[in-house]
């Protein structure tokens, strides 16, 4: 990953914060949520999502009793949602927070999600995919990407929740397989989670698929699924794959693949690190760039200061707004009316934000410059509390926001997704430990 340089200037807050530290810093810290309401918010998050598990170990995209009427996310599940929510569960910042049992139940979910998971990348079905036919040709433009030789038939990250495969035209998301890997490096490396010989076999063949695949020129649908939005490969999904082959070294013992995956990794890492805070160096009539590049940053696969994405992100995602944010320009899931009527408002760019916006507060304190640790405390504490605010003001964790063009206002589409809680989870427990921080400064 890349290392980004310290500097404690006054060029590292732009215009997009709200706020000058205007002297009301410590009345708001001991107005703010006590340590102990951010865990028990922590705590029923974790409950909700438990009761969603599934009698072999998957999880699905939303609570039940929310999502009936549309029942697309009562049959199904997904990879990418799937290993976030794991990593969310088994945050070991969690650890020496919340009460014992409740994080060995949260870690044992984790542990069992992850299991189904693997024993599925293990089957047959999947192995035929991973092994499928890979090759390089140009496009009409003369570009050269790479191609798996049948995309309907890529290892799926669209299933029923009894594991069975999905009949789906966008399986080809290595974004997916990237989130699962990182999700297996936590669990072995916190939570001391045995593979098992089939599991490693399983882990080796995603290792191999994804070195193969030379993600940073890969034809491919990236995270927001059904379409490709940008070519040949967007950056969140080259930055998510790069972590996994970067974190998949300590995963496997077999020298040969290692030394693929390293020279994979650093290829893709470079690609990364030159498109960002942009989506891709080739949009097909969207915007530079997209929420699905938050995403990343949030699971730690750009190490790189998001100021610079929220800020070029300000107009065309709306990156301030107090509902969330949009995904890209001209997103049409969830738009009602032609062409004209607004994008989708995505709840779960709020607490990535105060995710990212508590780790850089903890970065600069612990590089000395308590000024700006302190401020972006701040900032992390407005997108954490708005967060919470429409949770409780809805009674659910939002999906999304939307209107058309004979509504008013957002509101709420009928899904509580548990992937938005997962955020809310992991933006409370680091804010737990930023706040500490603050109040000792």
């Amino acid at each position: 990953m890349s290392t980004e340089v310290f500097c404690d200037t006054t060029q590292e807050l732009p215009t997009y914060f709200p706020f000058e530290g205007n002297g009301v810093f410590e009345a708001e810290i001991q107005n703010s949520l006590s340590e102990e309401e951010r865990k028990q918010r922590i705590t029923d998050n974790i409950q909700i999502i438990l009761r969603e598990q599934s009698s072999i170990g998957l999880f699905r995209a939303s609570v039940k009793e929310q999502s009936h009427k549309e029942g697309h996310y009562d049959t199904c599940a997904w990879v990418r949602d799937n290993s976030i929510l794991g990593i969310a569960l088994s945050d070991p910042y969690l650890r020496d927070i919340l009460d014992p049992e409740i994080y060995y139940q949260a870690v044992e979910a984790s542990r069992r999600n992850a299991r189904v998971i693997l024993d599925m990348f293990a089957s047959p079905r999947w192995q035929k995919a991973f092994k499928q036919k890979i090759y390089q040709a140009r496009d009409t433009n003369g570009i050269l990407h790479t191609y798996i030789e049948h995309p309907s038939a890529a290892p799926a990250i669209h299933i029923k929740e009894d594991t069975t495969y999905c009949n789906w035209f966008a399986q080809n998301q290595p974004d997916s397989l990237g989130t699962f890997i990182i999700l297996l490096h936590q669990l072995r490396k916190y939570h001391k989670f045995n593979f098992g010989k089939e599991g490693q076999s399983a882990v080796d063949s995603t290792l191999l698929y994804l070195s193969k695949i030379h993600i940073e020129m890969f034809k491919c649908i990236g995270m927001w699924e059904g379409r490709e939005v940008y070519s040949p490969t967007p950056t969140s999904t080259i930055a998510i794959v790069a972590r996994a082959l970067e974190l998949g070294v300590a995963l496997t013992h077999d020298s040969r693949l290692i030394s693929r995956v390293k020279k994979s990794a650093f290829m893709a890492r470079a690609m990364a690190d030159k498109l960002y805070p942009g989506e891709s160096t080739a949009p097909e009539g969207h915007s530079g760039v997209d929420l699905a590049t938050l995403v990343s940053m949030g699971l730690r696969a750009i190490d790189q200061n998001p100021l610079r994405f929220l800020t070029r992100s300000y107009r065309d995602l709306w990156s301030m707004h107090p509902l969330g944010m949009k995904r890209y320009t001209n997103d049409h899931f969830f738009r009602e009316g032609n062409d004209n009527g607004q994008e989708a408002i995505w709840f779960f760019a709020l607490p990535i934000k105060a995710t990212l916006f508590y780790r850089r507060s903890i970065y600069m304190y612990e590089n000395g410059s308590v000024k700006l640790a302190r401020r972006y405390f701040e900032a992390g504490e407005r997108e954490l509390q708005q967060a919470l605010s429409l949770i409780r003001k809805y009674g659910k964790g939002p999906e999304l926001f939307q209107k058309n063009q004979n509504n008013v206002s957002l509101t709420p589409n009928i899904n509580d997704l548990l992937w938005s809680r997962a955020e809310v989870i992991r933006a409370l427990g680091v804010s737990i430990r930023a706040r500490r921080l603050m109040l000792v400064s």
